[in-house]
């Protein structure tokens, strides 16, 4: 089973690996790593996964300020009938 395969073509993940090559990050951050020792999280994958976090974190503000916007206009509807 290939995990991209399960991926739809216009998701966000799949829009990034079309759009944008990553390989520029292992020059960039090979100072930082080591070959002895355990081996560590490829730096491309912690890119991606913070790219997709904060994608996500935006999009749960936008919801929440999006409520907010809501409950206040429905609490001034509800004022101005009592008024």
């Amino acid at each position: 089973m290939d995990l991209s395969e399960m991926i739809p073509e216009n998701h966000l993940l799949k829009q990034i690996e079309n759009h944008i090559s990553f390989d520029f990050i292992y020059e960039k951050v090979k100072h930082l790593y080591s070959n002895k020792g355990r081996a560590s999280i490829d730096p491309v994958i912690l890119i991606k996964m913070l790219n997709c976090w904060l994608h996500l974190r935006n999009k749960i503000r936008k919801k929440i300020r999006a409520r907010s916007k809501t409950e206040h206009s429905i609490q001034v509807v509800l004022r101005s009938q009592f008024i």
